[in-house]
């Protein structure tokens, strides 16, 4: 497998599905640069990595995995080093990312027209309120006593706080 990039929403959508026995391999090549003590360690290191970078071990969560490893289901793999999935599992794992895949796709694509909706609702309720409120009618006048520039009223509030000024000193 290779990534360019990870998810960027890992435990949301994934990259990819790799087998438990490619993490060995992983584990056993970079094992000299980590600071694992044995090979488990290691593999619990590279199943860390996994799980932030949103890719799934043999169809399942980085974080089961790291709990069945704890619990012991991959003693064997670990304690034999075995680094190749058989054939049979190669398949499975292709085909269940092939399915989740689409899946992911398909809820991609009904949460970006879910957006586009809801902001297209947003900007028709802006421009609906934009003509009701505040917005004269074409061809009307302001109303009696009212000024049509808002900040005519602007001198007179500033004249009244600079005399209110002069009567205090």
């Amino acid at each position: 497998m290779k990534l360019e990039a990870g998810s960027g929403e890992a435990g949301k959508n994934y990259v990819g599905n790799i087998s438990f026995e490619q993490i060995v391999g992983i584990a056993k090549t970079k094992q000299p640069g980590l600071l694992a003590r044995n090979l488990k360690n290691a593999v619990k290191l590279a199943v860390g990595s996994c799980v932030s970078l949103g890719v799934l071990i043999d169809s399942k969560n980085g974080k089961e995995i790291m709990r069945e490893i704890e619990a012991g289901k991959y003693d064997n793999e670990i304690d034999n080093e075995i680094t190749e999935p058989s054939a049979d599992k190669k398949k499975k794992l292709e085909e269940f990312w092939k399915d989740l895949s689409v899946r992911q796709e398909k809820s991609k694509k009904a949460l970006a027209e879910a957006k586009a909706a809801e902001e297209e609702a947003k900007a028709a309720a802006a421009t609906a309120a934009g003509a009701t409120i505040g917005t004269p009618a074409a061809g009307a006048t302001p109303a009696a006593g009212k000024s049509a520039t808002p900040a005519a009223a602007t001198p007179a509030a500033g004249a009244k706080k600079e005399e209110a000024k002069g009567k205090k000193k």
